[in-house]
């Protein structure tokens, strides 16, 4: 099938694209088989509970939003989450086979899922300071089948909660 032994586990698409990397400069090969090579190491089935296991304990949660923060090195990175260098480098080897963090220049950026996930985080941190407040909504959600109208329990959440965000979502769930 595939004519090149660079990515013989590669889809009949990628094939093609080998086939024009055969006549580039021998640099450029190079340079797009470590990328695939690389792709190919990673895990093909990621799931959301590898990416939550990978940020799991309170330790990596907090090298993940310090990464998220700030552009800081290793040093410093492990200075502030007071590990040992074997916990600290196996936080980061986690975060890294995941594809939350890559290392440039000696120093860890989030990637674009990283972004995502940490978007996530930021999100559930923003419900937990509100949790007594949804605490209150969810009761009132059990009481709408008593008779409070649709209407007041809108205007008490607009009342309770701040978040656009959080709004939004319990508006859109409470709805039909």
């Amino acid at each position: 099938m595939c004519q090149n032994f660079y990515l013989e586990k590669i889809s009949k698409r990628s094939c093609i694209l080998v086939s024009y990397i055969v006549k580039s400069p021998f640099l450029v090969r190079v340079w797009i088989y470590t990328i695939f090579t690389r792709l190919l190491s990673l895990k093909m089935t990621l799931t959301e509970a590898d990416i939550i296991n990978a940020i799991s304990d309170v330790q990596s949660l907090d090298l993940f939003k310090a990464i998220a923060q700030t552009s800081a090195d290793s040093d410093i990175l492990i200075k502030m989450a007071r590990l040992t260098r074997k916990q600290y480098y196996s936080r980061m080897s986690r975060m890294t086979k995941v594809g939350l963090i890559q290392r440039k220049n000696g120093k860890y950026f989030l990637t674009s899922l990283g972004k995502v996930t940490y978007q996530a985080q930021t999100m559930i941190e923003n419900a937990l300071t509100d949790y007594w407040k949804l605490k209150a909504i969810d009761s009132l959600d059990s009481s709408i089948n008593i008779g409070l109208p649709r209407d007041e329990r809108d205007k008490i959440l607009n009342t309770l909660i701040d978040n656009q965000k959080i709004k939004q979502i319990l508006s859109l769930s409470n709805k039909g």
